[in-house]
């Protein structure tokens, strides 16, 4: 099972950094979900997004759910992921797939840089069902091969020469001053 991860991040839409939703939905969000459903067939989208995506009345946030359900895709957290409840992080899949499960928002007591508790974001965890991979089949060498096998080794693991004696008097000379 091959499942493509897409990790996102969309910097919330002001002046000064120039982002607009408008740019974002109309043009990189429709093409690359396009994309990403018509060459890949289990996918997984997270990360932040910035759409208030819990009011009903945004029409951001209601182009971008348009937008994934044109195609087949839906978005799975639904509780707040900020401090001022709305939610900004999405865990999207296929419609029809159950490739996560047990999707939970939780605050996970972070610091930052300072040691400060930060309460902006919460936590968004989930379990992805993906099933082991089948067992490997073990291969052994052959018995004609072990010898020769040995040999090689024999050859490349002889001792490299070691010149340790040209450090020896700079660092008898250097090391008990460094320590002082």
């Amino acid at each position: 099972m091959v499942v493509l991860l897409v990790v996102i991040y969309r910097p919330p839409t002001s002046k000064p950094n120039g982002h607009r939703s408008s740019a974002f939905l109309d043009e990189e969000w429709s093409s690359s979900l396009t994309r990403y459903t018509t060459t890949h067939k289990d996918i997984l989208i997270v990360h932040g997004l910035n759409f208030h995506l819990d009011v009903k009345n945004d029409r951001d946030a209601q182009r971008f759910i348009s937008v994934l359900k044109s195609c087949g895709l839906q978005q799975y957290a639904h509780e707040p992921t900020h401090v001022h409840g709305h939610t900004l992080d999405v865990v999207i899949t296929r419609d029809t797939s159950n490739l996560v499960s047990d999707i939970d928002v939780s605050d996970p007591g972070l610091c930052d840089h300072m040691g400060r508790l930060t309460r902006d974001n919460f936590a968004v965890t989930f379990i992805v069902n993906i099933p082991n991979p089948a067992p490997c089949k073990r291969q052994y060498p052959s018995e004609t091969y072990v010898p020769l096998m040995s040999r090689v080794l024999n050859v490349t693991s002889r001792p490299l020469p070691c010149h340790t004696n040209l450090a020896s008097p700079w660092m008898d000379c250097r090391l008990p001053t460094m320590m002082d």
